[in-house]
């Protein structure tokens, strides 16, 4: 079945199920009880309206059991298509390896159960290609966790942006800062695909956000053994845009900060996911008045606001939208694919082909013990 006999077939399904599925209360049920669940996904579940928490998986079920006492359920199962054959799910929140990912996608989408998959959604381009498939023949749809494109912040630079510039922006900068993964996650097969998959593939995503999809990519790193400790990637697009983006997994805290430059000097700045900065030079400069050369506004979130930094509670809400109207996730699996494609490149790049050959548009260097 090919894309569009695939997104035919759902949306001829959505339309005889509109109906139904707008006024009930939809079951959910979780996948993985870790910290990312724990901590950022189920709180951020309990708040949406006209939705209730099922039960909950986990291959260590005491930790199923324990998080279920905090969302008012005693359903727990150690065994995925147990909980998915025994319940009668609406949707399915899975947050766990990208191999448990892949594998929660095939039996959902088998029984027709919509699941949100918390990134990665994949380990690689070849696996993300086959869940795309899977998803084609189903009638369920599939959501990626990228919740930073959610982000009121991120909404907030994009509307600041469109409203600032008199011209297309013509340069990009996104800076990603953590302290991990100080190892190879998730058993694969090199710490920089679980740099990109973990960190990397939210760049990427704010990057498709402004320009879309890369023409071409050169990445440098250093790192000091097989640990990638900074990455650095020049993205280029059309028009003659550019995207730098830059990865560390060395820094001492969490920072995210976006830059946006437009081609008539003006710039918009998020800094640390929290405060953004509009820059600009004033065209009818007059010399003799120097305060008038360049002029800074700011925006900062509401001290009351509902804390939507993170984005988590918006993605989640856009998901449940999608699934009761019928629309589109947002970002689909297929939008995902070109991420996969630029960080395939950039593991090609910095790590070689069969030949294990760095070709020219990429370079590693090794850090070293400075003497004191």
């Amino acid at each position: 079945m090919n894309m569009d006999q695939g997104a035919s077939r759902r949306g001829a399904r959505r339309e005889t199920r509109e109906g139904a599925i707008e006024d009930r209360t939809l079951a959910v049920g979780i996948v993985g009880c870790g910290e990312q669940m724990s901590d950022n996904l189920l709180p951020n579940i309990t708040r949406l309206d006209g939705v209730r928490t099922a039960c909950l998986c986990d291959i260590e079920l005491d930790r199923a059991e324990r998080l279920a006492k905090t969302c008012g359920t005693d359903r727990t199962y150690e065994d995925l298509r147990a909980m998915v054959e025994k319940e009668d799910l609406d949707i399915v929140v899975a947050a766990s390896s990208p191999q448990v990912h892949e594998a929660v996608a095939r039996v959902c989408l088998e029984r027709d159960v919509n699941v949100f998959l918390e990134k990665p959604p994949a380990r690689d381009r070849r696996t993300l290609e086959r869940l795309i498939d899977l998803e084609h023949e189903s009638e369920a749809i599939v959501g990626t966790g990228l919740n930073f494109r959610h982000s009121e912040r991120v909404r907030t630079l994009r509307e600041l942006s469109r409203n600032t510039f008199e011209s297309e922006p013509q340069y990009l900068r996104v800076d990603f800062s953590t302290d991990k993964p100080a190892e190879t996650l998730w058993e694969l097969d090199s710490h920089l695909r679980s740099l990109l998959l973990a960190t990397g593939i939210h760049a990427l995503d704010i990057a498709d956000l402004f320009f879309g999809r890369p023409t071409d990519v050169v990445a440098t790193a250093a790192r000091r053994g097989n640990i990638y400790q900074i990455v650095i990637l020049h993205l280029a697009y059309g028009k003659g845009r550019l995207c730098t983006i830059e990865l560390s997994s060395i820094a001492p805290r969490f920072d995210l900060s976006i830059d946006l430059t437009s081609e008539n000097n003006r710039c918009v700045r998020l800094s640390q996911l929290r405060t953004i900065d509009v820059q600009g030079t004033n065209p009818a400069f007059d010399c003799s008045n120097l305060s008038e050369k360049r002029w800074q506004s700011g925006w900062e979130p509401s001290p009351i606001g509902d804390g939507g930094a993170s984005g988590y509670y918006a993605e989640l809400s856009s998901f449940v939208t999608a699934v009761r109207t019928g629309a589109e996730p947002d970002p689909t699996l297929s939008d995902v694919r070109h991420y996969y494609d630029t960080i395939e490149r950039v593991i090609e790049i910095l790590e070689g082909g069969p030949d294990e050959t760095v070709p020219e548009c990429g370079s590693v260097v090794e850090s070293v013990d400075h003497p004191r």
